[in-house]
């Protein structure tokens, strides 16, 4: 490249392009639908097979969402947000952030740095992401993790993590989920995804597509591990804890926990801390369905089979849909989409308690006690009792007839009036 300018000491400065091409995969799937008929509580599998039809590695992750649910998710590394999606308050954060970045800053971090202060009100929701944190405060440091404790109370699904992050050079990452019984204690890794090279640079950086259940009542350590190279993390000044739309962030973490590589466990003791800079996508999950493998690369020219597994423990009778999506390096396609058909055949299951059902008081004649039974719907589709008998006049029930919905229960009342003293018994009839 010539640069031609009117600097009276170098007019003409030359630079010299170096740029390496590598071949292209290219992405293809067998069959375009795969369709499952199962009764309840059972499991099945079909192959897909992917294939790469290119002359580069393909490298593939399979995510499971619900029809429709295009990712839209970067790789593993810088994710750009879209500026349509920003409030205005984000982007002047933004612009003093970038405004003021510069040395790396090696304060402590009790010290706050940069000018401006936290975006409000939080948390930020950016295309169905919510956001916490800011740049109200920077620090620096290399082989260690930061994030945040958020405490669920609707169950949901992590579908990606973002840390914000000023990268100078390339480093290893590790992005963690841990899992804990209670808000300070041990809590156990139960995700890891590894980043091999970062790439540089400032922005929020992604764990790429995940699928991690979050259990109502469990306590959840997110966040994100590097190696050995002085990265530049940010947290905000809020007060914790926040609310989210799946419970509340708890606190910030100061110090590290996880470690690099994250290692088994942590002993989560902290509290208050404001939250560090990061942003989660959440969303519902399609617990029926599951691949085996979840990720892979493909030789130029081959191709690898993968099992898909629909399980129908739990599910109603009925049709369900879901796509399981491949996304991979491949340029042109990076995001493409196999359709799931299920459907579960539907009966419905009765139990009753107790059985057998006593009157152990003694009751006298013109006296009546009146005693519950459950009726229990262990099916998965509706049960219709009809009618309720007794072969013995002295027994009457109430109702005699319902319907109890899946997986449900009705309890009735059964009312013993003796006409005569002396032992009694009888046989309910419950016709469904």
């Amino acid at each position: 490249l010539d640069i031609s300018s009117n600097d009276p000491d170098d007019p003409l400065v030359q630079v010299t392009v170096t740029l390496f091409v590598n071949d292209a995969p290219i992405v293809d799937f067998d069959p375009d639908t795969l369709s499952f008929s199962l009764n309840p509580d059972e499991t099945d599998s079909l192959t897909m097979t992917i294939y790469n039809l290119g002359a580069g590695p393909l490298d593939f992750t399979l995510n499971v969402t619900p029809p429709g649910g295009a990712l839209s998710m970067v790789k593993p590394g810088v994710a750009r947000v879209d500026e349509d999606a920003l409030s205005q308050e984000f982007r002047e954060d933004m612009a003093r952030r970038t405004a003021v970045k510069g040395a790396p800053n090696i304060l402590p971090e009790t010290i706050q740095v940069g000018a401006g202060g936290d975006v409000s009100p939080y948390p930020q929701m950016l295309n169905g992401e919510e956001c916490f944190g800011s740049s109200a405060s920077s620090f620096s440091g290399g082989l260690r993790d930061r994030g945040n404790i958020f405490e669920v109370t609707t169950a949901t699904t992590l579908l990606e993590y973002k840390a914000y992050l000023s990268i100078p050079q390339d480093v290893e990452l590790y992005f963690f989920v841990y899992e804990g019984d209670v808000y300070q204690g041990i809590y156990t890794k139960i995700n890891e995804v590894y980043v091999p090279s970062s790439g540089t640079g400032e922005g929020f950086y992604s764990s790429g597509p995940v699928n991690v259940p979050l259990q109502e009542g469990k306590f959840y350590y997110l966040g994100v591990s590097w190696g050995n190279v002085t990265v530049t993390y940010f947290r905000g000044s809020e007060t914790t804890p926040l609310p989210t739309s799946f419970g509340f962030l708890r606190t910030g973490i100061p110090s590290t926990l996880a470690g690099f590589p994250p290692g088994p466990t942590i002993d989560q003791t902290w509290d208050g801390f404001p939250p560090y800079y990061c942003c989660v996508v959440t969303g519902p999950s399609v617990g029926w369905l599951s691949t085996n493998p979840s990720a892979g690369t493909i030789p130029p020219g081959g191709s690898m089979d993968v099992q898909v597994v629909a399980n129908t423990a739990g599910l109603l009778g009925g049709n369900y849909s879901a796509e399981v999506h491949v996304l991979s390096n491949d340029p042109v396609t990076p995001d493409t989409a196999m359709t799931v058909n299920l459907f579960v055949s539907g009966t419905p299951d009765i139990d009753a308690s107790p059985n057998p059902l006593d009157f152990p008081d003694p009751i006298f004649v013109g006296l009546s006690e009146t005693r519950s039974l459950t009726i229990f719907n262990t099916g998965n589709i509706d049960l219709n009792v009809s009618d309720i008998t007794s072969d013995n006049p002295d027994y009457t029930v109430t109702p005699t007839s319902f319907a109890i919905p899946p997986f449900d229960s009705m309890t009735v009342d059964v009312t013993f009036a003796p006409s005569a003293a002396g032992p009694s018994t009888a046989t309910l009839a419950i016709a469904s």
